[in-house]
């Protein structure tokens, strides 16, 4: 897929393969293209060049369908917010043919809003909005759901219901399509990841092998307290350390995969600064992330950097 905005290539042809049954987690900064990215998959916008296959349908550049087969979450759904839960889904219904209350009632009580299906939307919380919206994605009952940062701004809480009914949609057979920038969201539901780096995919693997493969030694050295400039350039500057990253007290190190923690144990006899604990670690999605698609200072905190 291509698009642009005037000279802007927002994507530069990107290949996405997203299997039956898939959690897809779509990843990316803001900018990079995931919005979109799925508002061409969606039939929301055109492309300028490549293709789109869904469930065997042919989107080209000449076409923006509307594919009968997806529901679709944005980041931020809107609603009318006179109307109650239910007479939006009424609304949301009225060219379904069939027992059009009887699937209200089912998927609000799905979503977990069937406490509040005679509230107006307008009083509604952002999480609950989020639900309204899921349920309205799946009004139809697609087998494909495009969700846009369902669970961004959400509490905690919202969170994890929002992730339960993605587990649901698994269970149930759905494929689903997730873009977000939570990285501890794809962990837990994902069985593939996709990233997506200034409009070009830069990684698509499964999420396992994925973390195989930059799974390397990674050793969190935790000082008594801050520790100074020489003992982070001792670090930084020696040859068998890939990455540093210093935050605070703690000093995180990625080793080559063939050497052992003996050499950190050795090195750390040398600091200025007082040594608390040296433990080691798996990598996190996060920091496979930010590895991939950054390789320089991430938000004033990663000091990194690579010897070929």
């Amino acid at each position: 897929m291509k698009k642009s905005f005037g000279s802007f290539e927002a994507l530069k042809g990107i290949n996405i393969h997203v299997a039956k049954n898939d959690v897809y987690g779509f990843l990316g900064h803001n900018g990079s293209g995931k919005s979109t990215t799925i508002n061409i998959m969606a039939g929301l916008s055109r492309m300028d060049g490549g293709t789109c296959r869904i469930d065997g349908q042919l989107q080209d550049s000449r076409t923006s369908i509307i594919h009968p087969n997806i529901g679709y979450l944005p980041e931020e759904p809107k609603f009318y917010p006179w109307m109650t839960a239910y007479e939006y889904l009424q609304y949301i219904g009225s060219a379904y043919s069939g027992k059009v209350s009887c699937r209200i009632e089912e998927i609000l009580e799905w979503v977990g809003l069937n406490h509040a299906t005679k509230r107006r939307i307008g009083g509604f919380s952002r999480g609950m909005k989020q639900r309204l919206g899921m349920a309205v994605a799946l009004f139809y009952d697609p087998d494909i759901l495009l969700l846009d940062e369902p669970s961004s701004a959400l509490d905690p809480q919202g969170r994890a219901d929002v992730l339960d009914m993605i587990k649901r949609l698994k269970d149930a057979g759905k494929t689903v399509f997730l873009s977000t920038h939570i990285l501890d969201d794809v962990e837990r539901v994902c069985n593939k990841v996709g990233i997506l780096k200034a409009g070009s995919m830069v990684a698509e693997m499964e999420l396992p092998a994925l973390m195989e493969k930059y799974k390397f030694p990674l050793y969190d050295i935790i000082f008594q307290e801050t520790p100074g400039h020489t003992d982070l350039m001792k670090l930084h500057d020696c040859q068998w350390i890939y990455e540093t990253q210093h935050h605070d007290k703690v000093v995180s190190v990625r080793l080559a995969k063939s050497l052992t923690s003996n050499k950190i144990f050795g090195l750390a006899e040398s600091f200025k600064s007082p040594v608390k604990a040296i433990t080691q670690r798996q990598r996190t999605l996060e920091e496979i992330f930010i590895s991939i698609t950054s390789g320089r200072n991430y938000d004033g905190r990663i000091i990194e950097k690579r010897i070929s």
